[in-house]
């Protein structure tokens, strides 16, 4: 019988997350860490060398300058609400995850969230294993999409 309990903690404990459930649990981080405003927790997502592209900027490269960007974004007058991420595709390798979806963001300016405007868009986010077993984001490359047309 003891053979049975070693083999069922043995299997237990070699079970990994699939690169799906992680990203999504990654993605739910994200969100919460955005909307509270918790600049350090959401630059903490990324790798020490992360890249952040977004459009018509140069690109932020490293921990220190994603926080910057990150805090400056906070202190705007509109303020984000909510983001939700779909992963469309997901595919690991070597300690990487490819990850590709869509986001919509929604926005609100400070105190009046009934002129909330959401915000679509498209990403690419290469997460990083890192040595402690944790995920990072590497590079996240983010690309605004045209609104749906009302229904």
């Amino acid at each position: 019988m003891s053979w049975l309990l070693t083999l069922a903690l043995v299997a237990g404990a070699a079970q990994v997350d699939a690169p799906q459930d992680i990203v999504t649990r990654m993605w739910a981080q994200y969100a919460t860490r955005l909307v509270r405003q918790d600049v350090d927790g959401l630059a903490d997502l990324f790798a020490d060398n992360g890249r952040l592209m977004e459009p018509n900027v140069d690109d932020l490269v490293g921990r220190s300058m994603i926080r910057e960007r990150l805090k400056v974004a906070a202190e705007q007058r509109m303020r984000a609400t909510d983001l939700r991420v779909v992963p469309r595709e997901v595919a690991s390798f070597n300690g990487l995850i490819v990850d590709q979806g869509d986001y919509i963001q929604t926005l609100a300016p400070q105190g009046d969230p009934r002129r909330a405007v959401d915000y679509y868009g498209r990403y690419i986010a290469i997460w990083a294993e890192q040595p402690d077993s944790t995920w990072k984001i590497a590079r996240l490359m983010l690309s605004p999409k045209r609104q749906p047309a009302p229904r």
